[in-house]
């Protein structure tokens, strides 16, 4: 590596070191700076290794100007490009030989310990040392330190050695090994010597002598290939970024504690003192007040203010009929970002309608084939055809459709067959062929004897669609209304009320863009539409679209007129607009979720199972089903959500969510958040699937009711930080829930009661007295009117006391650690420039000594825990003694972890300011 200096000039204030000084350096050899004391001589190795900028002129590494680095390539640069030797061997004297030796490659290298195991055996051989490999370093001569400081340096493959008296501090024998030892290393580096020792003269290549500001070479040779070349195992190596392991970091560190016992107990001892006093404050400033809530609150429920109607009734609805076509409409208008088109459907058991006969069929001149799959319910429940060009169609799209024309939809066996009537290859592309060149028909044929009553109706094939189910398609939103009520001629109502048995009840419905349970969400608070019931499409009322009891994906929503005993949506809405503190709310219904306001309870109105295990749920499902219940006998990891639970291990809904502290909140209605308590009955399901069973509905068979549960499966993605049994969703969940995911009807679900959620009985008061006068058609009701209200009184007092004792013990923390961490930098100040000498830069070395701080502020923390856990423990029984409740036992541990965090944060903000100053002040106080 090719070093020049130009034009040097430097000074200390006035006083003038270098005069317009010029050299250059040979790439090998052994360089002597001599002079007289203050000459200048460490300054110019300073300011050759890039150490000193403060300079004009110039320093050329390898044509580079040095003071063009940034500073984190000029630290990388004096890492890989220089050894540095000292008078005092800067050496860790508690480490081992290995451990001196090798921190350079640790903090800077990606070779393996293998390698760097060889290369350190390399070296120690090198300079005679082989077998110190495990001695430490406070038990080797001088000499012996001095090889080693060497050895250190060369393993890390440097470009040249600075040494600044290496041999100042070492007998005449252990000199000229020393001396030996360069001349050897200058034959493979530069070999740069700053020293007043003569007996490097005769060895030198290359002599300056710096006098009156200027240097001048005095001797000027070659330099000779040495016969023992050196070479290190890897030979040079990739360099990274440079930083100190922490597992040498704390093993240093315990090294140093265990050399100062007493002091480092006396240390950590008194500092848990201090912690214990802030331990203590916090704990009653915390947790005297959450464990006197939570005995409190064992026994009644969290603050709630129930909000219903006051002319509250028995029953949720009454007299339902279809809603008019005008009425659909303008709901249709209102939602139309939501809204596609509207229909209308003719709830008639089509099977008994047209009791002798209801059939399609297909024939040519001689076969006739009946589409078993189709009869007049498909006319009903008919699929609206839209033009796609990702459909195919056979023979070709149709835009339009006339109202004698349709598009059938088929399965293969039916496509087969009409293809065997019609005598023509069994695929979907040959029918399409025969229908563009052929007229096909399809032909409803019913009958009702009773009635007297026969009909044909003929509908033109225009094209064929493969179809997992047999169907019919049209492209007209109305096209069934067309056909029963202008073709057939038949009578309608829309209050169900027949005149004649012949007349069909209609009702109308909405198509949705997207899924229904957005539109249901969103016009559940429409206080406009308070006399409507929407009703999704089910088994019930589309036994062709939703052909099973699971969930009907089909996007359509029958529309009903209904007297309603809905809450009143317009007040709420008043409430939330007036009561800005309202976070939380939730509404419930007679089938789903209830807070009785006459007493503490809550809960699901029927049994509400939560467990991972089917199987068990299963067997409770058959027993409730039978009505059996005598028998259901649930385990542990079964828990029931109904409201006669709460006294025996039951579990709550609610919207108020403090802290998540697993996971997420809810997107979906089939994802909950559960209480961390209700996660570990249940067995640590976080991240998991669980299942619930419950009623969907009764079922009047004979002289008894069936129960019909259900078992779904719903995902638990997140666990709130709560100490009672809670699960956790959205104000609309008890509503959307049994809808959207259990398919119990709308007629079930109408809101009668809004149920606002508080964080402290003070807010609940005050909102509970504001809304009763601003409110005079609907009433409030407050369950938990009976809490104390003199807690949060008595502990704004306290808390006051408590926090003033913890400041002052803070205080207190922060001088006694400042005094330590200033002992403990002034003793090692030889440790300091150790690690400067292998290239650490500053903040490197200031996280050494934070961690050893951070090692004590550990240490007291542990001790000041344990003394705060017992205080607190101590705490717990007593109030629980008084509440006669079992939460006098549970442990706080938010101030114990702000005891970990001020213990972590004081030692290290203490340890940074202290370092920071005296690091950079080290050579006035050190």
């Amino acid at each position: 590596m090719k070093i020049e200096i130009n034009n040097l000039n430097k000074s200390f204030g006035e006083q003038k070191i270098f005069d317009d000084v010029s050299l250059s350096f040979p790439l090998k050899g052994i360089v002597i700076i001599c002079g007289d004391s203050g000459s200048g001589k460490s300054t110019l190795l300073n300011i050759v290794s890039g150490q000193d900028l403060d300079y004009e002129g110039e320093v050329l590494i390898d044509n580079k100007n040095i003071k063009k680095f940034s500073n984190k390539e000029l630290e990388n640069f004096r890492i890989s490009k220089f050894g540095f030797i000292y008078q005092n061997f800067n050496l860790l004297n508690l480490e081992t030989v290995k451990s001196n030796i090798l921190l350079p490659l640790d903090c800077s290298s990606f070779l393996s310990q293998d390698i760097k195991n060889r290369r350190v055996a390399s070296v120690l051989e090198y300079v005679n040392l082989s077998n110190y490999e495990n001695k430490t370093i406070n038990k080797l001569s001088g000499g012996e330190m001095q090889r080693i400081s060497i050895a250190r340096e060369i393993i890390k493959s440097p470009s040249i050695l600075l040494c600044d008296e290496p041999t100042g501090s070492l007998d005449e024998k252990n000199s000229e090994q020393i001396i030996s030892l360069l001349k050897k290393i200058s034959s493979e580096m530069l070999v740069i010597i700053v020293t007043h020792d003569k007996s490097f003269f005769k060895s030198a290549n290359v002599i300056y002598k710096l006098s009156k500001k200027k240097i001048k070479c005095i001797k000027n040779n070659k330099v000779t290939k040495c016969k023992e070349s050196f070479k290190l195992i890897g030979g040079h190596f990739k360099k990274r970024q440079t930083y100190v392991p922490l597992k040498f970091i704390f093993s240093h560190n315990i090294k140093k504690i265990k050399e100062r016992k007493i002091r480092s107990f006396l240390t950590y001892s008194m500092l848990s003192f201090s912690l214990t006093g802030i331990g203590i404050s916090l704990m009653l400033a915390f947790s005297l007040k959450d464990k006197i809530n939570s005995s409190i609150s064992s026994i009644i429920d969290r603050d709630l203010i129930v909000m219903k109607n006051k002319n509250n009734e028995a029953s949720s609805f009454s007299n339902p009929y279809s809603a008019p076509k005008n009425e659909v409409d303008k709901i249709s208008e209102k939602y139309k970002d939501l809204i596609k088109n509207t229909g209308v459907s003719y709830q008639v058991n089509f099977e008994d309608f047209f009791k002798d006969k209801n059939e399609f069929y297909i024939k040519n001149k001689t076969d006739k084939y009946v589409v078993n799959s189709l009869s007049a319910r498909s006319i009903n429940e008919y699929k609206l055809y839209e033009k796609s060009e990702d459909e195919i169609i056979y023979p070709y799209s149709i835009d339009i459709l006339e109202n004698d024309e349709i598009i059938l939809g088929l399965n293969y066996v039916d496509m087969a067959n009409i293809c065997f009537t019609l005598k023509i290859q069994r695929n979907y592309s040959s029918l399409g062929e025969y229908i563009k060149t052929n007229n096909l028909f399809l032909i409803l044929d019913v009958k009702n004897s009773n009635w007297q009553y026969d009909d044909e109706q003929i509908f033109s094939v225009k094209a064929v669609k493969e179809s997992s189910d047999t169907c019919i398609f049209h492209s007209s939103p109305n096209w069934n209304e067309f056909v029963f009520e202008e073709k057939m001629r038949f009578p309608t109502n829309d209050d169900d009320k027949k005149v004649y048995p012949w007349e069909m009840y209609k009702i109308y419905y909405l198509d949705t863009y997207e899924d229904p349970k957005i539109f249901l969400d969103k016009v559940i608070r429409d206080y406009t539409l308070s006399d409507f019931i929407f009703e999704r499409a089910n088994n019930f009322n589309s036994p062709l679209l939703c052909k099973n009891s699971e969930i009907c994906n089909v996007k359509r929503i029958y529309v009903y007129f209904a007297d309603k005993n809905i809450v009143d949506m317009n007040a709420l809405e008043k409430v939330l607009d007036t009561c800005t503190n309202i976070k939380n709310y939730y509404l419930t219904c007679d089938f789903s979720y209830q807070v009785f306001e006459e007493s503490f309870l809550s809960g699901f109105k029927n049994n509400f199972y939560l467990s991972s295990d089917k199987e068990i749920l299963e067997m409770i499902s058959d027993y409730e089903t039978k009505n059996e219940t005598d028998k259901i006998v649930i385990p542990d990891n079964v828990i029931n959500g109904n409201f006669l639970s709460n006294f025996n291990n039951g579990f709550k809904f609610s919207t108020v969510i403090k802290r998540v502290s697993l996971g997420r909140k809810t997107q979906n209605v089939n994802e909950i958040l559960i209480s961390k308590t209700l996660n570990e009955k249940l067995g640590f399901v976080y991240g998991k699937s669980i299942y619930v069973c419950t009623l969907k509905n009764q079922i009047q068979k004979n002289d008894f009711i069936e129960n019909e549960f259900v078992i779904k499966k719903i995902n638990v993605v997140g666990v709130v930080d709560e100490e009672k049994d809670f699960i956790y969703q959205d104000s609309d969940w008890p509503i959307s829930f049994f809808r959207d995911l259990l398919g119990v009807s709308s007629f079930n679900l109408i809101p009668n009661q809004v149920v606002f959620e508080f964080e402290n009985q003070i807010e609940t008061e005050q909102t509970l007295n504001k809304l009763e006068k601003m409110f005079s058609s609907v009433k409030f009701a407050n369950p938990n009117d009976s809490i104390v209200k003199s807690i949060d009184q008595t502990m704004k007092y306290t808390n006051v006391i408590l926090f003033a004792f913890a400041f002052i013990a803070s205080c207190i923390s922060f001088l006694l650690l400042a005094m330590i961490i200033f002992l403990n930098i002034v003793e090692n100040k030889s440790e300091i420039k150790c690690f400067e000498a292998i290239g650490l830069n500053e903040i490197n070395i200031r996280k050494i000594y934070i961690f050893e701080t951070l090692i004590y502020g550990l240490y007291a923390f542990f001790l000041s825990s344990i003394e705060t856990v017992l205080f607190d423990i101590i705490l717990s029984k007593a109030i629980g003694s008084i509440f006669k409740t079992s939460n006098g036992f549970s442990v706080n541990i938010f101030p114990i972890a702000i005891l970990l965090f001020f213990a972590i944060t004081l030692t290290s903000i203490v340890a940074f300011i202290v370092c920071k100053i005296l690091i950079k002040k080290k050579k006035k106080i050190i």
